[in-house]
């Protein structure tokens, strides 16, 4: 079994994504009845509002039992797993929901849509999060006879490629959805539009300071946006990109016929001081 964990900062988007996958199965609930991501998001606003410091307010939790454990796991089972899990977590007391997926693959997991901030306002310590839910799995699948340290490098790699599957689908619906609807001018309006999506881009850029492509990263994924999907090239968005160019700028008329031929200011004065110089050596002498 494979434990993963990151904090984010949107957790609705994602819970709204989950239930439209993979058969998907809400099995367990704590402190919460929401339905939809948007109830998910303003039940769990009551207790971020009183930590507004903290931006990566939720977090994603990914269980993964071995293949060769999936047949012996009911939902039941599974809902058990996923308590210990959030107990061992040390967040067993904040609000979740957990959703089992079963892809055609057959490779069953469940994902959690956990609130980082309890009921007093704090927020939990994401430190080493992610190592901590792989220590927190292995625990449980040595206490219940599961698969566990032999096949946990093998386990991890299958999850993130399931995983990964998911997440670049999730961006591209974003990205689709901005084109569409959001209908963006330029490629800064782009970036502003994914922002308020919880993907943030980061523009490539060549040593001619030119942008070239650009990379996204959403719930702990760093991408090219080419890996997300190659309708997501740069070339392919028709987004501009290059600084908008001054126009109707009338030409300043010279100062002066010295200004016009191309004398300089400086040079200017000097050569009027001299002669002015000059002028009055001349009515001192006798």
């Amino acid at each position: 079994m494979v434990g993963k964990a990151t904090s984010v900062s949107s957790g609705g988007s994602g819970y709204n994504y989950a239930l439209g996958k993979d058969q998907a199965e809400v099995i367990e609930k704590h402190g919460i009845v929401a339905e939809n991501g948007k109830e998910l998001e303003d039940e769990f606003k009551i207790y971020q509002e009183q930590n507004s410091r903290c931006n990566n307010n939720n977090i994603n939790i990914i269980i993964s039992p071995s293949p060769e454990d999936i047949q012996k796991l009911d939902n039941e089972q599974l809902r058990s797993i996923t308590k210990d899990f959030m107990k061992k977590m040390e967040l067993d007391t904040h609000q979740y929901v957990a959703i089992k997926h079963t892809p055609p693959n057959g490779r069953i997991h469940v994902h959690v849509y956990c609130n980082r901030i309890n009921e007093n306002g704090k927020a939990f310590k994401d430190n080493f999060i992610g190592k901590k839910a792989q220590r927190v799995a292995q625990e449980i699948a040595q206490e219940r006879g599961l698969v566990n340290a032999k096949d946990i490098q093998k386990n991890q790699q299958i999850l993130d490629k399931v995983n990964l599957k998911e997440i670049r689908q999730h961006i591209y619906n974003k990205h689709n959805e901005v084109m569409q609807i959001g209908k963006p001018r330029d490629f800064n309006e782009y970036i502003k539009q994914m922002k308020l999506k919880d993907v943030e881009v980061n523009s490539t850029i060549t040593k001619q300071n030119k942008i070239q492509g650009f990379r996204v990263k959403h719930q702990g994924f760093d991408l090219k946006a080419t890996q997300v999907h190659k309708n997501m090239s740069l070339s392919r968005t028709g987004l501009k990109t290059d600084v908008p160019k001054l126009k109707n700028i009338s030409k300043a008329k010279p100062l002066s016929k010295a200004l016009d031929v191309g004398v300089s200011i400086p040079k200017l004065a000097v050569n009027v001081t001299k002669e002015i110089i000059k002028k009055k050596s001349k009515g001192i002498r006798h």
